[in-house]
């Protein structure tokens, strides 16, 4: 495993899958290092829990 610096990270943006709080609010409720990850993981809350969820990437 190697450690990521700054600019790697600017090149590789983190995923978050987000809940719509009831107060209109977003929050962030898990994460992925790729977009089918977490695809995948967005999938699973929309499919399993109520709510309303979205992904936002880190650099949007």
């Amino acid at each position: 495993m190697t450690d990521k610096t700054a600019a790697e990270d600017a090149l590789y943006p983190v995923w978050f899958v987000e809940e719509r709080q009831l107060n209109g609010d977003w929050l962030a409720i898990d994460r992925a290092d790729d977009q089918d990850e977490a695809e995948r993981k967005l999938s699973h809350f929309e499919n399993n829990l109520p709510g309303t969820y979205r992904l936002q990437r880190s650099d949007w």
